[in-house]
């Protein structure tokens, strides 16, 4: 397994990061350097840090100082199915913005221009602009097929984002893009975990530690003072609660303790993501690119053993953010690495000093062992779905659609009908998909199938299959039974979350538009427009009627539309007939129906 970057890029990477952290100019927020490494023309980009408590909390606009990820800039930070936006620290988001409408947009667009790769880099509180600009440059560039790709490395940042982060990182196969450097008991990657009430009386004092350009910097009474061992302590305890918490969840342990805890306490909702790669005592780096993983071993690689232990070595935790330097004066090596990825009792067991000069306890290694094993679960619950048996029944109705156009009777009246034991026997199968596609659904709600599943390109195209297959049939199914007149129109009360949920992961990889209405459940509204119609007339639709017809005509060119739609006796063609002749739009849609006529 490959760190995905040279020791050349990373010891630049190192060397300019400490720059721009020393640079005294305030107005010089990174720096631009342009030079050869691996034999390849190099931009890198690299970010000085930011140095007062509103940096790190934006007006306390909450406990954590997150708010919603600005989706126009950030378009894939969400979960695809639910639409659940991404939570981002504010103040940060607010300080890349500036960055983004300044000369970093177009210097970067210069470097991608002329080929080269391109380096975001960043030490301490500069590694969230490394991150956040990396994302941006994944949106902007890679969405259009540009075939520049970035790399983020990162020396001590603090996390950035909530547990939608590393989700939609791995589903759209961004990982490999960020590497994050972390000193064992370097306190800086681990400040996101405490609420600003806990910490925000003794923050400002620890950042003018860390600042070159304060004149308290390094100063020596500040690591032997009250405040900043309750610092320290206040930050490793809150991680502890989350880790504790995160864990408990993984091995499916109830700790009523952390259960309780956790339901009175508001914990941190920032999570890791990317590569992470933790420098130990010994010259070995232990790297983990499973999210829950890290976490544990952020957590458990800086354990106190108690509240003296905090206030004795709260001077030396917080040096450890300054001397990144100092680790990648010696050579970066894969040899001295050792991957976590597939960790069991053995590896434990053959690593046992490597996980010992990390801190882990026994404890943190079963807590370690609970993340791996939960993600091999995932995979293996993946493995387990019965796709062959899908994609037989998907063929089989696929067969019965030809067999309706050969009938010439549109397959969605075929089964609403059902005039024949093939009509019969294709409600049947829909209902056995149904319940299989339900059981994913579950699982994937439940978070039981890797973040990967929902960009997966095969399981993207079964869902799109299986949508315009069968939607038809549940609509058919939902008004012919009535059920309309009970509990409403199908897309509020009837549309169930595969068809949602597989209409938004198309719309995704292909980057649409959100659409209310797709090609497969359009006639809901055909329907709901006939009900209107023969209620109140067609006055006040008119809108609705011409956005509908443009819609059909779009998806008929695209190719995604049956022929039978626009058979004689169709219902879309029976509608369409029934509407007062100022309402039919004058496009070339009045042709597709009347060719039928």
């Amino acid at each position: 397994m490959s760190l995905g970057i040279s020791e050349e890029v990373i010891k630049k990477a190192c060397e300019l990061s400490m720059k721009a952290h020393e640079c005294c100019d305030e107005s010089k927020q990174y720096i631009y350097d342009e030079c050869q490494l691996d034999s390849m023309a190099t931009a890198l980009f690299s970010f000085a840090g930011a140095w007062s408590v509103g940096d790190l909390f934006a007006g306390a606009c909450s406990s954590y100082g997150e708010t919603e990820i600005d989706l126009g800039l950030f378009p894939s930070l969400k979960s695809i199915g639910s639409q659940e936006s991404a939570l981002v620290n504010a103040a940060f988001l607010s300080r890349f913005k500036a960055f983004e409408t300044s000369s970093l947009a177009f210097e970067v667009d210069g470097a991608v221009g002329e080929r080269k790769q391109v380096v975001f880099a960043g030490h301490g509180l500069g590694g969230p602009m490394a991150i956040l600009a990396t994302l941006w440059f994944l949106e902007k560039y890679t969405r259009v097929d540009c075939i520049a790709t970035p790399r983020c490395v990162t020396f001590g940042s603090p996390l950035v984002g909530n547990h939608i982060f590393p989700h939609a990182i791995r589903r759209e196969n961004w990982s490999q893009y960020f590497i994050h450097f972390v000193i064992k008991n370097d306190i800086v990657p681990c400040i996101m975990f405490a609420p600003y009430f806990s910490v925000g009386k003794e923050l400002q004092k620890v950042l003018d530690f860390l600042n070159p350009r304060s004149l308290l910097y390094k100063d020596s009474s500040i690591c032997m003072s009250s405040e900043a061992s309750s610092f320290v302590e206040n930050v490793l305890t809150n991680l502890s609660s989350v880790a504790s918490y995160v864990a408990c969840n993984l091995s499916g342990d109830k700790n009523l303790l952390v259960d309780n805890f956790s339901s009175f306490m508001e914990l941190s909702p920032y999570r890791p993501f990317g590569t992470y790669i933790f420098c130990t005592n010994n010259k070995i780096m232990v790297v983990e690119r499973n999210s829950d993983a890290v976490l544990q071993l952020l957590s458990h690689s800086s354990t106190l053993q108690s509240r003296d232990e905090g206030a004795k070595f709260a001077g030396p935790i917080l040096e450890k953010s300054l001397v990144y330097n100092d680790i990648f004066q010696r050579r970066v090596e894969e040899e001295s690495c050792i991957f976590l990825r597939n960790a069991s009792v053995e590896f434990m067991k053959t690593e046992k000093m490597t996980l010992d000069d990390l801190g882990l306890s026994l404890r943190a290694k079963l807590c370690l062992l609970a993340a791996v094993e939960f993600e091999k679960q995932k995979l293996s619950s993946e493995t387990k779905i019965d796709k062959e048996e899908i994609i037989a029944k998907l063929d089989s109705l696929q067969e019965y659609c030809r067999n309706c156009e050969v009938r010439k009777v549109c397959r969605y009246d075929a089964f609403k009908i059902k005039a024949n034991d093939d009509d019969f026997h294709a409600g049947v199968v829909n209902l056995q998909l149904g319940g299989m596609w339900n059981e994913i659904m579950e699982m994937l709600i439940t978070n039981q199938l890797p973040d990967e599943f929902e960009g997966n390109k095969e399981w993207i195209e079964l869902g799109t299959t299986y949508r315009r297959v069968n939607e038809p049939i549940a609509i058919g199914s939902y008004y012919s039974r009535g059920l309309n007149d009970d509990a409403g129109p199908f897309m509020i009360k009837g549309r169930s979350t595969v068809f949602k949920y597989t209409q938004r992961w198309l719309e995704h990889k292909e980057k649409l538009p959100v659409e209310s209405i797709s090609e497969s459940c359009f006639w809901a509204e055909v329907e709901e427009l006939m009900i209107l119609g023969k209620k109140k007339s067609y006055d006040g639709l008119q809108e609705r009627i011409t956005s509908l017809e443009r819609q059909i005509l779009h998806w008929h060119e695209a190719g995604v539309l049956e022929d039978g739609v626009f058979f004689n006796k169709s219902t879309v063609t029976e509608w369409w007939k029934t509407l007062p002749q100022q309402h039919k739009s004058e496009s070339c849609i009045r042709g597709l129906f009347e060719k039928q006529q």
